[in-house]
């Protein structure tokens, strides 16, 4: 690559590297090129078609001469190509050399984060199903006492009822004076006993109205138990950096023999392009391809 590039105290202008390259092969291949317009120059000489032995042989031995300047061409390429190869493989060593230790450490980190954001978002699942239980089971108690508390409303009603009707059977049997006193006395029961049963379906609807708001409690929590794992382990530092787990969806061939003529090879980019298409918006993926274990993947997203 020396003999490119202008030597140490040139005065010349810039140009263009491109060009000065392909000059410099044009001088150094000049037989070359030469050897090109000379079998090109067949071309104008060609019979209108082959018609008998003598041409044929004479159109084998100018093919064989064109393959022949094929291979040739194509070994100086390679031998010419070779220096810029090397050249970008020492490029590409170096840049890598600086960028691969900072991978390696930004994996190692990542999978830090990941183990801790895992825990706090188990740790925090299991709060919220052990309170979802604790509603669960509070709603269940107060559903029981609403349930006992109608059934001594009800006791208490078909009671009251079987007074009146005792009552009713004694005023009957009143006679003279009584008679005005007794009716005096039923309303005044009638009167006692539809407060009494007015307290009574009041306590009752409230009891159900308190189960109901209990049992509704219980299914909030029973929501909140199932949030995503980037709400149960979003955290931000000091510098304003949000970290979170986000789940993805991978795959790991159990059995290739399984696996469908579709993905045969096997196609994981065609894989992939349909777990993504059966991922719903909520990040639940049920795809099932024989052969192919799809699971869930969690890492640690730092934005």
């Amino acid at each position: 690559m020396s003999d490119i590039l202008p030597s140490v105290g040139h005065n010349q202008g810039p140009e263009d590297p491109a060009a000065a390259l392909r000059e410099r092969l044009a001088e150094k291949h000049e037989k070359l090129l030469e050897r090109k317009d000379e079998l090109l120059g067949m071309e104008e000489r060609l019979p209108a078609s082959c018609t008998d032995e003598d041409i044929a042989a004479k159109l084998a031995d100018a093919i064989k001469a064109c393959t022949t300047f094929t291979k040739n061409s194509e070994a100086t390429r390679t031998a010419e190509k070779e220096p810029f190869l090397a050249a970008g493989r020492t490029v590409d060593g170096f840049f890598k050399g600086h960028s691969d230790p900072v991978d390696r450490l930004k994996t190692k980190m990542g999978a830090m984060l990941t183990a801790y954001q895992r825990e706090v978002a188990d740790k925090e699942r299991r709060r919220l199903e052990a309170i979802a239980a604790e509603e669960r089971r509070v709603a269940k108690e107060a559903e029981a006492r609403a349930r006992e508390e109608a059934r001594v409303a009800r006791e208490a009603r078909e009671a009251e009822e079987r007074r009146q009707e005792e009552a009713r059977k004694a005023a009957a049997a009143l006679e003279g004076k009584r008679r005005a006193e007794a009716e005096a006395a039923e309303r005044k029961r009638q009167e006692d006993a539809a407060a009494a049963q007015k307290v009574l379906d009041d306590a009752a609807a409230a009891a159900r109205d308190k189960a109901r708001e209990t049992k509704q409690d219980a299914n909030v929590a029973k929501v909140d138990a199932g949030a995503k794992a980037a709400d149960l382990s979003r955290s931000r530092s000091t510098a304003g950096s949000v970290a979170s787990l986000r789940v993805t969806w991978d795959f790991e061939v159990k059995d290739e023999a399984l696996v469908p003529r579709q993905y045969l090879g096997v196609k994981e980019a065609a894989i992939r392009v349909a777990i993504k298409a059966a991922t719903t918006p909520d990040n639940k993926c049920t795809l099932k391809i024989p052969g192919v274990k799809i699971f869930p993947k969690e890492e640690s997203i730092v934005r």
